[in-house]
């Protein structure tokens, strides 16, 4: 077994033009993009959370359907609980207003609004899961409305459904400044310096201080820590194994996730792109312009003059709540052998005090909690996977 390297990302020679020309051209490699994913038998379907990733995509979409006289599905997860801003600055916990700015637009929308089932415990779903799959599921918190999202899909006879997970290094891109290298130059020569702070200290508190400094702990570091050419690194090497557990998921139901926001000649065009395409200055309302400029004309206002962002899986504390017994007697009472490995990665001590620490996590909880929440969730994961 050999393997070849058939592509490698590259930056093109692309003619000088201006704004507004490579606008131009975005728009047409867009639109093939998007209708390459279009190509299926049935129906088609859409996630939309209200970013302008996924919204450039159900917009784009329903443009296509619409020229066909057909419909289009959408899917729009919605947490429990929470509206409004969020805890995290310019961040909110949804964004249905801009959703249904876009339903506005596009009446052929088929719209579906879901709210996560807190009271069902993920971990006897992946209880069921992990006898078919060759490695752990990773991204635990999203799994309940991915899903979800795939049984809507189906049931409405699509056999695929799009998304733009990798948009953010391609259509909606923020663009690198001058100054933005020079930081991004600091940051690598601090690390450099200070390894143990990678990752705003991410791997200093939740790995077993014995792994961190071992030679497995050393070679962790250059690979998540140390990113300068961060556009590259997003579309390259970032996500491999969420998209690898993903597609199990896939899989499970038979229905195809797409994503046309990695289309080959999107990704190459989008990466050769020179920086002031994508920003006028460091101002977020300046940045990300191929999508505010360049799709103005098919997108709502409220979408292309936000500065806002949505939060991921924010009700996911509410899961701990209702079962938190579960989840801790599922770490208390791990195999001999499943324990041996499981904290030669993790810290024991500090993810079995959370346990401790918080009978109940309070309402709306702040960065700290829910790192170490998603952190809790994955060790969760991986020590179920391997006691079963």
């Amino acid at each position: 077994c050999n393997q070849h390297q058939y592509w490698q990302l590259k930056k093109q020679a692309l003619p000088r033009l201006s704004r507004e020309q490579y606008y131009a051209e975005f728009r047409q490699y867009f639109n093939k993009a998007v209708s390459a994913c279009l190509r299926n038998i049935g129906e088609n379907c859409s996630h939309i959370s209200g970013g302008m990733d996924s919204s450039s995509v159900t917009a784009q979409a329903a443009i296509i359907m619409a020229q066909q006289n057909r419909q289009l599905y959408a899917f729009t997860a919605l947490p429990n609980l929470l509206d409004g801003p969020s805890n995290r600055k310019n961040w909110y916990y949804h964004e249905l207003p801009i959703v249904e700015s876009v339903l506005k637009m596009y009446p052929n929308i088929i719209h579906h609004q879901h709210y996560a089932n807190v009271k069902q415990n993920i971990f006897e779903q992946l209880d069921i899961l992990n006898y078919y799959t060759d490695q752990p599921l990773r991204n635990v918190a999203n799994i309940e409305w991915i899903s979800q999202s795939y049984q809507f899909a189906g049931a409405n006879n699509a056999r695929t459904i799009l998304t733009g997970a990798s948009g953010n290094a391609t259509i909606s891109w923020a663009g690198v400044s001058l100054r933005n290298k020079l930081g991004k130059l600091r940051t690598y020569l601090k690390l450099k310096l200070k390894p143990d702070s990678a990752l705003n200290n991410f791997f200093n508190s939740y790995v077993n201080p014995q792994t961190l400094h071992s030679d497995i702990g050393r070679q962790l570091y250059p690979n998540r820590g140390f990113v300068f050419d961060g556009q590259w690194h997003m579309l390259t090497k970032s996500a491999t194994s969420l998209k690898s557990t993903a597609y199990l998921l896939q899989l499970w139901y038979g229905t195809r996730s797409l994503d046309p926001t990695k289309d080959k000649e999107l990704v190459e065009f989008c990466y050769s792109l020179p920086q002031w395409v994508f920003y006028k200055n460091n101002r977020t309302i300046n940045r990300r312009l191929l999508v505010r400029e360049g799709l103005r004309n098919i997108l709502p206002e409220a979408l292309t003059t936000s500065i806002y962002r949505g939060e991921q899986a924010s009700d996911f504390y509410l899961s701990y709540n209702h079962h938190r017994q579960d989840w801790h007697e599922r770490l208390l009472n791990l195999k001999p052998i499943t324990k041996e490995i499981i904290w030669k990665y993790f810290d024991e001590e500090k993810l079995l005090a959370f346990f401790e620490m918080y009978q109940q996590i309070p309402d709306r909880p702040n960065n700290i909690i829910t790192t170490q929440l998603m952190v809790l969730s994955r060790c969760l994961s991986f020590a179920s996977y391997l006691n079963q």
